[in-house]
């Protein structure tokens, strides 16, 4: 998606259709998709009707693959992840053995693997121990922090839930001098599933509500 001669507006068009696709992408119900995927089309079809077409034509056939709505029991939801927790388990649990049986790898999840990860889930949620960050995520955390809380209480606000909303939501203000983008993050136990385009789980808006609420990003 680009503007002709508008390297701005490009960037913030596509960050807007990133936003939107994100909302798609994380619907908590059938209902919210279709409201999600209808607001696109309204605002998008006009003006790149080759891109509408392709999420038409590509896309919206596999939504129960990729749309949370359709993976309310999946563990791990769209992302990039697959390969890091592949590398976890090859260093950790099965080491220098070569022995790699179906069995031998079914107990390692399943005894092993699963009551560490618990563990380290709930020792994390109690306080026990701070939340391990990546470098990407650290530096997230970083750009959030230097924000004078003047400025951060301004850029964030607790937004009036709907009715039968089972979750509270927050917005952000985009950091960028001069964008007017807001993005909205839901809090259940913890902050998660904000719409801006970092498809990383913890994203610097995330930090920044944590930091002015207190509230838990995991």
């Amino acid at each position: 998606v680009t503007i002709s001669n508008t390297h701005l507006d490009t960037k913030n068009v596509q960050a807007n259709i990133r936003a939107a696709l994100n909302l798609i992408m994380h619907s908590d119900n059938e209902a919210d998709y279709n409201a999600h995927w209808q607001k696109f089309r309204l605002d998008y079809v006009m003006q790149f009707p080759v891109l509408t077409s392709y999420m038409e034509v590509t896309w919206k056939p596999k939504k129960k693959s990729w749309v949370k709505a359709w993976r309310q029991n999946a563990v791990c939801h769209t992302n990039n992840l697959t390969e890091s927790y592949h590398n976890q388990l090859k260093f950790f649990y099965l080491g220098r053995s070569r022995n790699c049986r179906n069995d031998k790898i079914v107990y390692l999840l399943s005894q092993l693997a699963e009551r560490d990860y618990r563990q380290d889930t709930l020792e994390t949620y109690f306080g026990i121990k701070s939340i391990r960050l990546s470098v990407d995520d650290t530096e997230r955390k970083r750009r959030a922090s230097v924000i004078a809380i003047e400025k951060a209480n301004g850029l964030i606000e607790e937004v009036e839930p709907q009715a039968l909303q089972a979750y509270k939501m927050y917005s952000c203000k985009s950091f960028e001098e001069g964008c007017e983008l807001v993005y909205f993050i839901k809090f259940t136990t913890h902050l998660h599933d904000c719409s801006c385009p970092d498809s990383a789980r913890l994203c610097k808006h995330i930090f920044l509500v944590s930091r002015v609420f207190d509230l838990p990003v995991t």
